[in-house]
């Protein structure tokens, strides 16, 4: 059993927030439990999580359930497609990099 932490209250490094794109299908799937609890942690120290989806935006409503905001790309490229929305991803999560 892991211990419960309560992230809230620990300090802040002094490194500015980042954001954090993580893949849905065969990522954010492969272990739901794990990445809610990671999305949790880094919005409690301050960063942004994305749930970035191939997927066209019809077909997001399991994604949604996830309580992290979903981006849907419609079989675009993530990178470019975030970038049009003014997010800059520092840092990615995904079992398909190619389409990054």
């Amino acid at each position: 059993m892991i211990p419960q932490i309560d992230y809230s209250k620990a300090p802040r490094p002094t490194q500015r927030p980042l954001t954090i794109a993580i893949d849905w299908d065969q990522t954010w799937t492969a272990d739901p439990d794990l990445w809610s609890r990671f999305a949790e942690m880094a919005q409690a120290s301050g960063h942004t999580v994305y749930i970035v989806t191939s997927r066209p935006s019809g077909n997001t409503s399991e994604c949604v359930a996830s309580g992290v905001k979903v981006i849907a790309t419609a079989w675009q490229a993530k990178r470019p497609f975030c970038e049009e929305l003014g997010i800059r991803v520092d840092i990615w999560i995904d079992d398909c990099p190619e389409f990054i």
